[in-house]
């Protein structure tokens, strides 16, 4: 004879005890998040490629002897996977990426450059301002602010940092980049015989030789965005 079990009594007997929910495991933290820019650790970037250019400029400050403009950039070019060796010409690789972003329109005057952009100058006191001076040299945006552009540039035998205020005025506190030097002295004009002689007054005295501009604000090209960078190449 069977026992007919009650339906509560059934119930009870199915119902299985509910598992405690399980712990949603966090993701592990990105390794990058918030690094650039960090006091603690300067030599990381973000990831993004203006970030990771800055970076690989100032790992480089401080080295002598190792890098002139076109080995600056070039070497920039090759650590960022911009350019292979084959790319441009050993002695022209500031020069023909200058001229290509001016050809194309990237070369901007103004001074409002973003930390990673690249800052351009000239070395020709020929022509200051102008990208077409024999010897360029491009630096590594740092900073900027009210006018003032800080960057990191090979200046000398010595990767270093500079600034520069661009503007028509060379300004005492900007970083020399080339040697400064004045001008040579005017020759005064000999004596006029006939002008003596007829009791005429005296020369003018020659003007006093001016300073040949030699100031990173005094020889500022422009600057050429990070963005901008690879096509050239």
């Amino acid at each position: 004879m069977s026992l007919a079990l009650q339906p509560c009594a059934l119930a009870r007997k199915a119902r299985v005890p509910a598992k405690a929910p399980q712990p949603v495991e966090a993701p592990p933290p990105d390794p990058l998040a918030g690094a650039w820019p960090s006091r603690q650790a300067p030599q990381l970037g973000d990831g993004t490629f203006r970030s990771e250019l800055l970076v690989a400029a100032r790992r480089l400050v401080g080295l002598s002897n190792s890098f002139d403009e076109d080995g600056f950039l070039r070497h920039l070019a090759y650590v960022l996977d911009l350019a292979y060796k084959r790319d441009l010409p050993d002695d022209a690789w500031v020069r023909t990426a200058v001229r290509r972003a001016a050809g194309r329109g990237v070369l901007k005057k103004d001074a409002k450059a973003r930390p990673g952009d690249l800052a351009v100058f000239s070395m020709d006191r020929a022509r200051p301002g102008s990208p077409k001076a024999a010897r360029l040299l491009i630096g590594v945006v740092e900073s900027s602010s009210k006018g003032v552009v800080r960057f990191i540039a090979p200046l000398g035998d010595t990767v270093s940092r500079a600034v520069a205020r661009p503007g028509k005025k060379a300004n005492p506190d900007d970083t020399a980049i080339i040697e400064c030097r004045t001008a040579e002295p005017p020759r005064a004009p000999p004596p006029s015989r006939k002008g003596k002689a007829k009791g005429k007054g005296k020369a003018k005295a020659p003007k006093p030789p001016r300073a040949l501009p030699c100031r990173a604000g005094e020889m500022w090209i422009g600057r050429i965005p990070a963005d901008s960078l690879a096509p050239l190449f």
